[in-house]
């Protein structure tokens, strides 16, 4: 198996000036895998789009989470202030907060320009857009 760092692979080049120990290293501390964590940083590390903040969210969000975790949460886990009452609809569980604020912490080192509401609202589009896609593959299997 390969085991080059991230930072020496032409996709990772420059990654890890804004962390002392880069994104491979938040992920085995996160423990997000029971696989080899270095072949999923390389294989699905290579596949982030570095170059802007929403990707690169989007990107770290899809490795840390599952697609069900991303759609069965929120990134709060707080109801949405003009979305009603809690007997009109449920709010839903938290995503894990270690891994929320790691996203934000090397999101917004890495873009210091960027603040955290917008890191999280990239974070809530990215669980909307999983719940609807989990929401039309549970109505194709219906009919």
């Amino acid at each position: 198996m390969r085991t080059t760092p991230p930072a020496a692979m032409p996709a990772f080049r420059g990654f890890e000036e804004s962390s002392s120990d880069g994104v491979c290293a938040m992920v085995h501390r996160l423990k997000i895998t029971a696989l080899n964590y270095q072949s999923v940083c390389e294989e699905q590390l290579r596949a982030v789009k570095w170059s802007d903040y929403r990707k690169l969210t989007r990107g770290l969000a899809a490795i840390l989470f599952s697609p069900t975790e991303l759609a069965t949460c929120s990134v709060t886990g707080q109801r949405w202030s003009r979305a009603g009452t809690a007997t009109e609809r449920p709010v839903k569980p938290a995503l894990d907060k270690a891994k929320v604020q790691a996203i934000i912490s090397y999101v917004t080192s890495r873009f210091p320009t960027v603040d955290v509401s917008s890191v999280k609202q990239v974070l809530a589009y990215k669980c909307k857009e999983n719940s609807t896609a989990l929401k039309m593959k549970s109505i194709r299997y219906i009919w």
